[in-house]
C-alpha cells in the first residue's frame, strides 16, 4: 500500500514537472548552484585537514623551525648559542640548514638536485632512514673528506647498478664520498628529499672559505629544533630569549604545529566564509524557488484537494501529501544535482589560495550530505505550500 501511495505521489510530481517546465528548470539551478558551493566547502574542508596533517605529521608534535625576516641573517654562530643547555635546557636536537640547487656528477651522468647542507640530527628531527648505507655522524663533520646522503631520485639519476660504499660523487665540482641513500618508503622522509643531496654543514666551508667567508658567518636560510617531548611553548620562550640577546631585535620568526595550523587557518578564513556565505543564499534561493513551484501546484490543484477532503482525508494528510512531493521534488532534483557538483569538483581538482595549493577530494560522506541538505531545502521549501494546501476552503471552491 505504501509503494502504492509512493507511486501516486512520484506520478504527481513529474505530471506537473512536465505541466511547468520552467518551474522546474530555475527549481533545478537553484538546488544546483546550492549543493556545488555546499560540495565544494566540504571539498575544501577535507583538502585543509589532510594538508594540515601532511604538515604536521612531516614536523613531529616537538618541531620548532627558525626562520630570518627579510634581510635578516641567522648564522652557525646562532646555532650554536641555541644549544647552550644553560640558556636553552628546553631544546633537545638542532640542525643548522643551508639549502641550494647543486650539479651531481658521476663519471658522464650529472643531474640537477636540491641540496641541504646540515647536522646528523637532521636525520633524528626527521625520523629518516636509509635503504642503503648510513647517514653521517659528528665525525664526518670534522672529515677531511666531506660525505654525502642521496634521496632515492637523486641516486638513480647519476648511479645506476648497485650502491658502493665510498664512492665519490662529485657536488658542484666538489668531491663527496657517497655514504647512503635514503629509504624512498620511509613515512616522515617528505617527497621534497627524494631528489636530494644531504651534506654536513662543515662542508660547505670549502666552496664559501674561497669567498673569504668563516663556517661561522655563513647565512643559513633557517634552524630546525626538537624540544624537549611537551616543552614546546618553553622552547618557543627561551629561544626567543636568546636570539633576541644575540640580534638586539625579533628578526626572526618561530613555526610550531600550532603556529602552522593557525597560519593556515588564518589564509583560508576569508575563502571560508565567502563559501559558507554563497551556501546559505544559496540554501535559502533554493528554498524560496521550490516554495514557489510548490505554490503554484497548490493553486492549480485546489478542486483536487477539495475532491480528496470530502473523499474522507484530513487536512493532516494534505499537509503530508504535498510535503511528501515537496521532499521526492527536491530528493530528484538533488541526485543529479550531487552527481553534477561531484563531477565538477573532479574536473576542478585543485585551487590555490595564495601560496598555498589545496588538492580538492572528495569523501564518502558527501553525497549523502549533499542528500540531506537537498531534503532540508524539500522540507524548507515545501512546508509553507503544504500548510496552505491543508488550510484550503473546500466550500467555497465546490460552490
Amino acid at each position: 500500500m505504501k509503494w502504492v501511495k509512493f507511486r501516486i505521489i512520484l506520478a504527481r510530481v513529474f505530471f506537473y514537472q512536465k505541466k511547468h517546465p520552467l518551474h522546474s528548470f530555475f527549481g533545478f539551478l537553484a538546488i544546483l548552484a546550492a549543493l556545488i558551493s555546499f560540495n565544494f566547502l566540504l571539498a575544501f574542508e577535507e583538502s585543509k585537514k589532510q594538508k594540515i596533517n601532511q604538515e604536521i605529521t612531516s614536523l613531529g608534535p616537538d618541531y620548532i623551525r627558525i626562520d630570518p625576516y627579510g634581510q635578516a641573517k641567522l648564522t652557525i654562530a646562532d646555532a650554536k648559542h641555541l644549544l647552550n643547555k644553560s640558556l636553552n635546557p628546553s631544546v633537545q636536537l638542532l640542525a643548522p640548514i643551508k639549502t641550494g640547487i647543486s650539479n651531481l656528477k658521476v663519471g658522464p651522468n650529472e643531474a640537477q638536485v636540491s641540496t641541504i647542507w646540515t647536522s646528523p640530527e637532521y636525520a633524528l628531527i626527521h625520523e629518516l632512514e636509509l635503504s642503503k648505507g648510513r647517514y653521517f655522524n659528528s665525525n664526518d663533520m670534522f672529515d677531511s673528506n666531506p660525505v654525502v646522503v642521496l634521496g632515492d631520485s637523486a641516486k638513480k639519476q647519476v648511479i645506476q647498478g648497485v650502491f658502493k660504499k665510498r664512492q665519490f660523487v662529485f657536488v658542484d665540482g666538489y668531491p663527496a664520498y657517497l655514504i647512503g641513500v635514503l629509504d624512498p618508503a620511509n613515512t616522515r622522509a617528505v617527497a621534497h628529499l627524494e631528489n636530494t643531496a644531504i651534506l654536513p654543514i662543515n662542508s660547505i666551508a670549502a666552496p664559501f672559505s674561497a669567498a673569504g667567508h668563516g663556517i661561522e658567518d655563513i647565512a643559513l636560510d633557517y634552524i630546525e629544533i626538537q624540544a624537549v617531548k611537551h616543552q614546546v611553548d618553553q622552547a618557543v620562550m627561551q629561544i626567543t630569549a636568546t636570539l633576541l640577546a644575540e640580534h638586539g631585535e625579533q628578526n626572526f620568526f618561530l613555526t610550531t604545529q600550532d603556529s602552522l595550523t593557525e597560519e593556515l587557518n588564518d589564509s583560508t578564513k576569508e575563502f571560508r566564509v565567502l563559501g559558507f556565505i554563497f551556501t546559505l543564499f544559496s540554501f535559502i534561493a533554493a528554498a524560496f524557488l521550490i516554495s514557489a513551484q510548490m505554490l503554484s501546484y497548490v493553486n492549480a490543484r485546489t478542486t483536487e484537494i477539495a475532491i480528496r477532503r470530502i473523499s474522507g482525508l484530513s487536512p493532516e494528510d494534505i499537509l503530508k501529501q504535498f510535503l511528501a512531493e515537496s521532499l521526492v521534488l527536491c530528493a530528484a532534483f538533488g541526485m543529479l544535482a550531487a552527481l553534477a557538483s561531484i563531477v565538477l569538483i573532479n574536473l576542478i581538482d585543485e585551487i590555490f589560495i595564495g601560496d598555498e595549493r589545496f588538492v580538492l577530494s572528495l569523501r564518502f560522506y558527501v553525497p549523502i550530505a549533499s542528500m540531506v541538505m537537498a531534503l532540508a531545502i524539500g522540507i524548507m521549501g515545501g512546508l509553507y505550500s503544504s500548510l496552505k494546501a491543508s488550510q484550503v476552503n473546500i466550500f467555497r471552491i465546490l460552490e
